[in-house]
């Protein structure tokens, strides 16, 4: 996190602006007298008092997953190995348990080109630590259909008796998904419907309550926002929330107060918001950003108020901002001391359209002092 560190740690903050507790330390392996431990991705609960964890050895790709008390720093579970990357690790509402996804038991056994495939999703709850149940994969349910190199993200709604599975195909861009009973997931017999699959040309995919909203491709090359009704998730009665138009829609992103939308526009991203709810034809609302130029949703969660953005420029350097509901534009937050160079003094930039031989408006960034 702080400079003159070799590795990135993990710390905890209560609150926007409280106290930073250091949970996890991977140099401390590493000093153990093993060899370098990095930190791979992590995944909290909603209340925040249980984090997942992925950490690896050596420069690995492959690691382990360990699960965290973070009033206490106790291990929770025993380390689940057969973990790749950052793994993905979706927590229940309660924090009692969690999705995982992890390889096949041989895969290290296994050729080359066939180590990574029939990845599969497992639900293991903190009660019983040594039970894992598989709930989604290639191998777990063959009548799906899925390819060997197909990975998901499993998890269950709060407000809607329903599981969903989000399936990533390899290196595409598109997405497929499918539904369950929840009770059925959480008894580890799901029986999965599939709601669309990868020629529906749907990018992302965000939840709230009765709403499933989509950003596709499909008929659209610069994207549009379709939003579906649950539990039906008919996608032949989708509506179209943001229409295709000139500007790039890049992200969705669902928070209580809304549906928050990215656009590009030119070269500058913008930032929108929509109203659950709002019949299809209402004009999304511009959020007032500090300066123009790069802005991504970081981190939002459809029960959780706010948006967590990241704000970069050519004469800015990435920054994290919160907008919260009722607040007219994002505040910064102070996660990282600034740096000498992370605003540029004397230097002006300004986004222009010029009209090409062609007749074409092209986008240019003009950086000047």
């Amino acid at each position: 996190m702080y400079k003159r560190q070799n590795q990135f740690k993990l710390y905890m903050r209560r609150g926007l602006d409280g106290p930073e507790t250091l949970l996890v330390d991977p140099e401390r392996l590493s000093k153990a007298g093993g060899p370098p431990h990095a930190i791979g991705g992590y995944a909290t609960s909603r209340d925040g008092q249980r984090v997942a964890y992925t950490v690896s050895a050596g420069g690995a790709e492959i690691g382990s997953l360990h699960v965290l008390d973070t009033d206490s720093g106790r291990e929770l579970l025993p380390p689940i190995d057969r973990i790749r990357g950052g793994g993905i690790v979706s927590w229940l509402p309660d924090g009692s348990g969690f999705f995982h996804t992890r390889l096949a038991p041989d895969w290290s056994q296994r050729p080359r080109a066939e180590r990574f495939l029939d990845n599969s999703v497992f639900l293991r709850r903190l009660a019983e630590p040594a039970v894992e149940v598989a709930v989604f994969g290639p191998t777990v349910h063959p009548e799906l259909r899925l390819a060997r190199s197909d990975n998901a993200q499993v998890f269950v709604l709060d407000s809607l008796p329903l599981g969903v599975a989000v399936v990533y195909h390899g290196v595409s861009r598109y997405r497929s998904l499918y539904l369950s009973d929840r009770s059925a997931l959480l008894a580890g017999r799901p029986v999965w419907r599939k709601v669309f699959d990868q020629s529906a040309l749907v990018g992302s995919v965000t939840v709230h309550e009765g709403w499933l909203y989509l950003r596709t491709a499909q008929d659209a090359p610069r994207h549009r926002v379709l939003r579906v009704a649950l539990p039906a998730a008919d996608m032949a009665r989708a509506e179209v929330l943001v229409p295709a138009g000139p500007e790039v829609v890049t992200a969705i992103a669902a928070a209580p107060e809304g549906l928050y939308v990215t656009r590009r526009e030119g070269v500058v991203k913008k930032l929108y918001r929509l109203p659950h709810g709002a019949p299809p034809g209402t004009r999304p609302q511009p959020i007032s950003l500090p300066f123009e130029g790069n802005v991504t949703l970081a981190d939002a969660d459809p029960a959780i108020p706010g948006v967590v953005l990241g704000l970069s420029g050519w004469t800015r350097a990435l920054r994290h901002y919160v907008l919260e509901p009722g607040e007219a534009t994002p505040r910064p937050l102070a996660l990282a001391p600034p740096g000498r160079f992370d605003v540029l003094s004397g230097v002006t930039a300004r986004e222009v359209m010029v009209r090409s031989h062609d007749g074409v408006e092209v986008p240019v960034s003009i950086i000047a002092r």
